[in-house]
């Protein structure tokens, strides 16, 4: 939202104009001007800074995350052992170990000091780290803290929480790690391979249309009936390899962007590469292929 870090409010106003550059710009040069290829690639460079930001932020709130378990059990710990309030213990403690968190906390302590209400505080705080994982371990800690437990007690289960999580997301990024780098190099695989057959189809097609013409002359002089053989008719062959080119590009985008976990967001990262991959393939591999039939 509106209150979320920096890079995550850039990264939705890249999302938003990076995706209508390609929409409004990218078609009508694709109808109009230029090759689909270089309309696929350019698609793909106005939602890459977006996908690159998406990707900042994301690498940023998870230094968050790994640093909120211990600031919190700091916290709780500091609290139990000098008899001091949450608000108190957060004035007196020294920031300077949590760099990620820190202007966020300092932006909390202020509004501690303003007697401003504890849930609203760290709700606020939760928001402006823009961590999901943030959010769920302060409303424990307050809660709790809330319900009357003891401060070092809670500060500790909120940290084992925050830390359990940390490690089952990165059991699960090996996963979707291999999951994107397979995904991607199979995408790039199945563009090329769909392109050469229509490509070998085709020009295969020019030649049998060519050789037909230059017999036409001598099939009108026969004076007995022959078979003829016409080319094959490949004008649905085209829109329908290339509609699937495109199509896998924001399937597989949205299934990586899923399997990583997280915002969705980043599924402008992949889909950036996986149109610039398919744009390269529609403008390198049709000469390639040309050449090597007329070879």
């Amino acid at each position: 939202g509106k209150d979320g870090p920096k890079l995550q409010r850039l990264a939705r106003t890249l999302t938003t104009f990076g995706g209508a550059a390609a929409v409004i710009i990218c078609i009508p040069l694709a109808m109009f001007v230029i090759d689909l290829g270089y309309a696929l690639i350019l698609a793909g460079l106005c939602m890459l800074p977006a996908g690159i930001t998406s990707l900042m932020a994301g690498r940023e709130a998870a230094r968050k995350d790994t640093e909120i378990g211990s600031f919190l059990r700091s916290l709780g710990t500091y609290a139990t052992s000098t008899g001091t309030t949450i608000g108190e213990s957060l004035d007196r403690l020294d920031l300077s170990s949590f760099p990620t968190i820190n202007p966020d906390l300092k932006r909390l302590r202020a509004r501690m000091r303003a007697s401003i209400d504890p849930t609203l505080c760290w709700k606020k705080f939760s928001e402006e780290t823009g961590s999901r994982l943030i959010m769920e371990t302060t409303v424990i800690f307050n809660d709790a803290i809330g319900l009357g437990g003891a401060a070092d007690t809670v500060g500790l289960f909120a940290a084992q929480y925050a830390a359990l999580t940390n490690t089952l997301r990165a059991k699960r990024l090996v996963v979707s790690s291999t999951f994107t780098s397979l995904t991607i190099v199979m995408h790039g695989v199945l563009a090329v391979m769909m392109i050469v057959i229509l490509e070998i189809i085709r020009n295969f097609s020019q030649i049998i249309d060519e050789s037909m013409a230059a017999a036409s002359e001598a099939l009108d002089a026969t004076t007995m009936p022959l078979p003829t053989f016409g080319s094959p008719d490949i004008s649905f062959l085209e829109p329908v390899a290339i509609g699937m080119v495109i199509a896998l590009a924001f399937i597989n985008a949205y299934a990586v962007a899923v399997t990583d976990g997280e915002h969705l967001i980043k599924s402008t990262l992949y889909l950036s590469a996986l149109l610039i991959l398919s744009g390269v393939a529609m403008v390198f591999v049709p000469p390639a292929v040309a050449n090597m039939v007329a070879v």
